[in-house]
């Protein structure tokens, strides 16, 4: 109850805020350069659109190149599905007495969208990834899930983990770094083939997780710079600047363009641009942080503190520090 409670205090006010204020003051305003953004100029089918958003299910009922008030929010979908799918099935995990089955079926459940993304390309080799599959929950599951895996052995299995990761030292990162880059050598969104459908989601995350792992316990430049203060505030109104850099960037698109259309947009302003929607993003985000997530968030944290940690809630003694 607590950890939907503290999700909901987190996401929800400033998403359900971004929501409305795209929907009911930004989209009617139609200003010719955000139906680029809106995929239509007509508001009433933005707000017919609009029930999914409300509801996450945004990327199942409109996936891809269709209109929505927050397009993008199709990934914030996915994450709703994982937090209301992963307690349930930790629940039924933790109900099986042997402990060394748990992890077990954990990896099992998390590689299921991988075997399910290899079955539906054998099926049907011309799979277009943004035609709705690239956004679908199921399809995505197992990238999140490695952060459950990492999750669940530093805190049953610390000591055992932290091992691990000083004897492969320098192996992880390295590891950790291969596989993204080869998901940005050989993959694609526009691309048909096994590697893309099947296996470029899955390594990404695995390279991410290794370079997790890596920052949990080793002290080298990859940890030291993942570490750097200047990372802290950024990450800190990430949130915030997911939900609201699309509406900067094109409201520094009409100012700029007026009624001129996109393509007497200038190669060398995309370099003007990025330093401005990123200032403005930056400033806005942790405005609404300050605001709005941190009283909220801080709520959250007292009703963490009203309810203290079981021994051996998660299989073992919760770690200290």
């Amino acid at each position: 109850g607590v950890f939907y409670a503290r999700r909901s205090l987190r996401i929800f006010p400033a998403y359900y805020l971004v929501l409305s204020a795209s929907l009911f003051l930004i989209a009617p305003l139609d200003i010719p350069v955000f139906r680029f953004l809106y995929l239509t100029d007509a508001w009433r089918t933005v707000a017919e659109a609009a029930w999914c958003n409300y509801l996450y299910v945004v990327n199942y009922v409109r996936p891809g190149n269709t209109p929505s008030p927050i397009s993008w929010a199709w990934s914030l979908s996915v994450e709703e599905h994982f937090y209301a799918f992963l307690p349930p099935l930790l629940y039924l995990v933790y109900r099986i007495r042997r402990p060394g089955v748990r992890p077990v079926v954990i990896a099992l459940v998390g590689g299921a969208p991988l075997v399910g993304r290899a079955l539906q390309h054998l099926a049907d080799p011309s799979i277009e990834l943004m035609k709705g599959f690239y956004y679908y929950s199921h399809n995505r599951f197992d990238e999140v899930f490695v952060g459950v895996m990492i999750a669940y052995y530093y805190v049953t299995k610390r000591e055992a983990f932290r091992a691990f990761a000083e004897r492969h030292r320098h192996v992880l990162w390295v590891a950790g770094i291969a596989c993204v880059g080869t998901v940005w050598v050989f993959g694609g969104l526009q691309k048909s083939d096994g590697f893309a459908v099947v296996a470029q989601f899955s390594l990404m995350a695995l390279g991410a997780g290794l370079l997790v792992i890596n920052c949990l316990f080793l002290d080298n430049t990859v940890s030291r710079f993942f570490a750097h203060p200047l990372w802290y505030p950024l990450a800190r109104i990430s949130y915030g600047t997911y939900l609201i850099h699309p509406f900067v960037l094109f409201a520094f698109l009409a100012l700029y363009l007026r009624d001129a259309p996109l393509t007497a947009l200038q190669p060398w302003d995309v370099i003007g641009f990025f330093f401005l929607v990123l200032v403005a993003t930056t400033l806005l985000a942790g405005l609404m942080f300050v605001l709005l997530e941190a009283p909220l968030l801080r709520v959250g944290m007292r009703m963490s503190a009203r309810r203290p940690a079981r021994a051996g809630a998660w299989g073992a003694r919760p770690a200290q520090g």
